[in-house]
C-alpha cells in the first residue's frame, strides 16, 4: 500500500507544480494573488466584485464595458464597479445582477445597458451560468482550457518580456481593496 501511495504522489507531482504555475500566472486574478488585474474578461470584473462588493454597478455589454471609469466617478461624483462584457444578451445583464444581488443585497445603484442588437429571440446567449459555476468551484476555473490557454499566453509573454500592457491600446486594471472593487481604464 505504501508503494502505491508512493507512485501516487509521484504522479502527482507534474499536477501540483502546474497548478502553481497556472495560479502565478493566470491573467485574471482568480485566486486573489495579486493585488490588480489587466484582463478585462468577465472571469476577472465577477472576481473582483465576489471579493469586494460594491454600491454601484454597470452591466451591459461592450458599449458599457468600455466605459473610461475614471470619468464615470469624476462625472457622477461616486466610484462605480463595471461588469459589463462584449456581447451580453439581455438575459446574460439579468444573471449579472442577480448574482450581483446575491453578493451585495444592499445594492444602491444599478446602470442596465441594453443593446437592440442582443435584445431579439434569436439572440439568447448564456455566458453567465457557466461563469457561475467557474465562480464557484475553482476546479472548473482549473481545468477551462480558454483560462489554460490565457494562463500559457500570459507566461509565454512573461518570458519573452513583453510588459503587461500595449502602451497603444487601453488596458482596464481591475482590483478589489478594502473600499471595494475597482476598475480603472489606462
Amino acid at each position: 500500500m505504501k508503494n502505491i501511495l508512493k507512485k501516487a504522489a509521484l504522479l502527482l507531482l507534474p499536477v501540483a507544480a502546474y497548478f502553481c504555475v497556472f495560479a502565478a500566472f493566470e491573467p485574471n486574478n482568480y485566486f486573489g494573488l495579486r493585488p490588480e488585474t489587466y484582463s478585462e474578461a468577465p472571469i476577472a470584473r465577477l472576481k473582483a466584485y465576489g471579493q469586494a462588493p460594491g454600491p454601484r454597478v454597470i452591466i451591459g455589454d461592450s458599449r458599457l464595458a468600455h466605459f473610461d471609469m475614471q470619468q464615470v466617478e469624476a462625472v457622477s461624483g461616486r466610484a462605480w464597479q463595471n461588469l459589463a462584457f462584449g456581447g451580453a444578451s439581455l438575459r446574460e445583464g439579468v444573471d449579472v445582477l442577480n448574482w450581483v444581488l446575491e453578493q451585495n443585497p444592499d445594492l444602491q445603484e444599478v446602470v442596465f445597458g441594453l443593446s437592440f442588437y442582443t435584445v431579439t429571440k434569436t439572440y439568447d446567449a448564456d455566458r453567465m451560468s457557466t461563469l457561475q459555476k467557474t465562480l464557484d468551484n475553482p476546479l472548473a476555473y482549473f481545468f477551462n482550457l480558454e483560462y489554460n490557454v490565457n494562463m500559457l499566453t500570459a507566461l509565454s509573454e512573461r518570458l519573452r518580456g513583453v510588459p503587461n500592457k500595449d502602451p497603444n491600446r487601453p488596458v482596464m486594471i481591475v482590483g478589489a481593496g478594502e473600499a471595494g472593487a475597482w476598475a480603472i481604464n489606462v
